[in-house]
């Protein structure tokens, strides 16, 4: 299906799949916890951050 989609179609599909890892770990922070491991590597993100 993906392939049919043009690139900026597919990066908007991309940017909302990765809404819920980005709430989670907004949430988690804004708790003062440690966002889950599989959050920050749908986000391509390292914790504590840079």
């Amino acid at each position: 299906m993906f392939h049919r989609l043009n690139k900026s179609t597919r990066t908007v599909i991309d940017v909302f799949s990765k809404l819920p890892h980005a709430a989670r770990v907004a949430n988690a922070v804004e708790l003062g916890r440690k966002p889950r491991q599989a959050d920050l590597d749908a986000l391509n993100i390292r914790y504590p951050f840079d």
